[in-house]
């Protein structure tokens, strides 16, 4: 059983950050807009980042398991391809989540990417 003592300061905080969190609606919705806009202009950037490294990550696996005759070494090489793609598969999951969010508060027309599109 908890006691009081653990359980207080939690609850203490929560009581604290609880007007804060009640006046941070806003009766502006293009600043709900432009706040989401900034929010998946800064997704797109760190997804497009992180297909990089992913791509890369790939790429030095499979130069690993084809240089490396050993058959130790090519199995490092063969799990660097394999967490890669997990990675990506990841990746494209967390990133279809969030734009399902952002699309259902409302924000992005006509002319937003469907798929990362690169450094923007």
């Amino acid at each position: 059983m908890l006691k009081l003592s653990k359980v207080y300061p939690v609850m203490l905080a929560i009581a604290g950050f609880a007007p804060a969190i009640a006046l941070a609606q806003t009766t502006n919705p293009t600043q709900v807009n432009e706040i989401l806009t900034n929010i998946q202009n800064t997704l797109n950037t760190v997804v497009t980042l992180l297909f990089i490294l992913e791509a890369l990550l790939f790429i030095w696996g499979a130069i690993q398991f084809i240089i490396k005759a050993d058959p130790k070494s090519s199995e490092m090489g063969r799990n660097y391809m394999l967490w890669s793609v997990i990675a990506m598969a990841v990746t494209v999951a967390a990133w279809g989540f969030a734009r399902i969010i952002i699309r259902y508060f409302g924000t992005g027309g006509v002319n937003t990417p469907v798929i990362p599109g690169g450094l923007q």
